[in-house]
């Protein structure tokens, strides 16, 4: 939880604030209604006031279900963080389930213009909700007073820091819990060979992190526009009968035993069962575990290029070289060999690796201009190390290659109109293209 710094006076000094004042509207606090997902953290809510006068402070005061749902933030909310409150402190209970939050714009004489200005929807606080339970149901996030000394109170103050009257109406939250893991509901012409395509029909498949594993390998498939329906390419397996298919999202997964039969197994065709450790930049070294490995013409591919790799002695394991590659993120691997592929989607993640830096900028002093072009030359022809961060910085036309023609470019491009270095240019960068130079 975020702890606000204490300020003049107690929180008492906000909940005391009560006496007589003129009649008003009716002023409100209110939370809207939410769905969340089951089990999910980092749900922001907020807690919003309807105002039918400036106020100069405020409680809020709430208790929830906490077998269902946890406050791990409170911060103020869009209506109140550019006003610098002279007093913010409260407490969250979780184990009883219930918080307390004040806030006073102005305990100063000269920060009596601090003020919430009346109006409709203004967002006082915003708190943060885990969700701790794996069950669907609703609950309700409930502004409740509660009476003690100090009590809980849902408090408004006014300009002259009065409670307004009559006391705020309380408009409580309710929250629905919903599961988005996957849910398999049927499977359909789901019998042949590897290459076959069949159904899966179900539930979240919408979700951010969809794949689909068959006989323990990641297999192709297409989100029909049902957003329902998948249509997955069997992938090679080196046993018939069922095999399990499992579908995930990044809320769950769902499994079936009796998934896909195959009524033939090819037992020449790769197999990817796993790829470990391969996560990191070009030049590391990752596992791809597998079967059938061991038969001829045995190939791989990332990224669109061949790396260096070496089948170890059990004959399931190869040791790739991750090669170099002109973008990040996950980059499919594809093993072959001469009876047919296996591609894993998520191969090898590239990370955002490496050191920035200037195209052309060979004295690495933030700029191109003539003692670049000279740097290049004496880089080459005599010895004297350019001090730039790696040779791609050197290589100002991009060609791969490091040579008479970067320094010539260089100088054309400063004084007979050549064109401009290719990026990372005129901002430093990474290198976007795959080359054979020293990477930064």
């Amino acid at each position: 939880m975020n702890h606000f710094p204490r300020a003049v006076g107690a929180f008492a000094l906000l909940v005391g604030l009560v006496s007589s004042v003129a009649v008003h509207a009716v002023d409100r606090f209110r939370i809207a209604d939410v769905t969340l997902p089951t089990e999910s953290t980092g749900n922001v809510i907020s807690i919003l006031g309807d105002l039918d006068e400036d106020i100069l402070g405020f409680s809020v005061s709430l208790d929830f279900d906490r077998s269902k749902l946890r406050i791990t933030n409170v911060e103020l909310g869009a209506a109140v963080v550019g006003q610098d409150p002279d007093y913010v402190n409260g407490r969250v209970d979780n184990s009883n389930g219930n918080m307390v939050q004040g806030v006073v714009l102005a305990l100063q004489e000269d920060h009596l213009d601090r003020r919430i200005p009346a109006g409709n929807g203004r967002e006082l606080l915003k708190i943060t909700v885990d969700v701790v339970t794996a069950s669907e149901s609703t609950t309700i996030l409930n502004l409740n007073n509660v009476s003690g000394n100090p009590g809980r109170r849902n408090v408004m103050t006014d300009t002259s820091g009065r409670s307004v009257s009559p006391i705020p109406t309380l408009d409580d939250g309710r929250v629905t819990l919903e599961s988005r893991a996957i849910e398999i509901q049927s499977i359909a012409q789901n019998m042949g060979e590897a290459g076959d395509v069949f159904l899966i029909v179900g539930q979240n498949f919408t979700e951010p992190g969809l794949s689909v594993r068959v006989c323990d390998a990641a297999a192709q498939f297409e989100l029909l526009a049902d957003n329902q329906t998948l249509q997955v390419t069997a992938p090679p397996c080196p046993e018939t009968g069922w095999a399990e298919v499992e579908v995930c999202n990044d809320f769950g997964c769902d499994s079936d035993n009796e998934g896909f039969f195959y009524e033939e197994a090819d037992e020449k065709i790769p197999v990817i069962q796993s790829v470990d450790f391969n996560t990191g930049v070009a030049g590391d070294s990752f596992f791809v575990v597998g079967l059938n490995f061991g038969e001829p013409g045995l190939t791989v591919t990332i990224c669109g290029e061949t790396p260096v790799f070496a089948l170890l002695v059990d004959g399931q394991t190869i040791v790739v070289t991750a090669p170099t590659c002109g973008m990040t993120g996950w980059q499919a691997v594809e093993v072959c060999n001469e009876n047919g592929c296996a591609t894993e989607p998520n191969g090898f993640h590239y990370d955002q690796a490496g050191t920035e830096f200037l195209r052309g900028d060979a004295n690495n002093d933030g700029n191109v201009d003539l003692s670049d072009g000279v740097a290049i030359l004496n880089h080459l022809f005599l010895g004297v190390t350019a001090p730039a961060p790696c040779e791609d910085a050197l290589d100002s036309n991009d060609s791969g290659d490091l040579d008479l023609s970067d320094g010539i470019a260089v100088l054309n491009f400063l004084f007979q109109g050549g064109g401009p270095p290719p990026e990372p240019y005129p901002n430093r960068g990474l290198d976007p293209t795959a080359d054979g130079l020293a990477d930064c």
